[in-house]
């Protein structure tokens, strides 16, 4: 029993991502095809596993990665909140109903999505023998290359919708203020970032979006 108990523990990144590879290839097909309505009622869920999923996976666990965890959450669930209130900071926009419970308007999914990008994101940056001011930049580049992707689709899938149906220069200009923000903190805190998953699911979202803007 100890032999298979280690073998999972050993090999759980491998696991882990076998995992997500299986739930978001289901996705895809299922939002492809006539099972759209059975399978976005499962987004707010998918990100939550992806999100404990990657958070399982993080090595060496200090006071400053549970910093760094609530940070992004909070931030990036308040500055949706922000921008829905006030609308100028995104611009014009809307939440749908596709990912799930709100609060203020604002699904708790985005908090989950802010945190899940971060550290996907950071986790592979973070090796990289750059400056703190380097790191933030490609950080946050990435973030906005990644909501590229995702914004035609959120719109589709009523994720969310924007004024006109029109993506306002202003929404990556933030995205791209508050992602240097935040990985300027997490660069910054220098707490133990290696993630065996990071990477990987990273990529997972930029197949599942790109190849979504192909195929609906």
């Amino acid at each position: 029993m100890k032999k298979y108990v280690g073998n999972w523990r050993q090999y759980k990144a491998e696991f882990s991502l076998l995992f997500l590879v299986i739930i978001y290839t289901v996705g895809v097909v299922g939002i492809s095809t006539s099972f759209q309505d059975l399978v976005l009622p499962l987004t707010p869920v998918t990100l939550v596993l992806s999100v404990a999923l990657l958070l399982w996976n993080q090595e060496g666990w200090q006071p400053k990665t549970v910093l760094m965890a609530a940070l992004a959450f909070l931030t990036g669930f308040f500055i949706e909140v922000a921008g829905v209130e006030t609308k100028v900071i995104f611009g014009v926009y809307w939440y749908g109903e596709t990912l799930g419970p709100k609060l203020w308007d604002v699904p708790l999914a985005m908090g989950v999505n802010w945190l899940l990008l971060v550290f996907c994101i950071g986790s592979f940056v973070a090796n990289k023998r750059w400056p703190l001011l380097l790191k933030a930049l490609v950080s946050a580049l990435l973030m906005v290359g990644l909501d590229v992707l995702i914004e035609p689709m959120a719109i589709r899938l009523d994720f969310w919708d924007w004024e006109g149906g029109i993506i306002p220069l202003r929404n990556y200009i933030a995205w791209f203020g508050v992602s240097f923000a935040l990985f300027l903190a997490y660069h910054g805190l220098k707490f133990p970032t290696a993630n065996k998953t990071a990477f990987g699911l990273f990529v997972i979202q930029i197949l599942f979006f790109g190849i979504l803007n192909l195929t609906v």
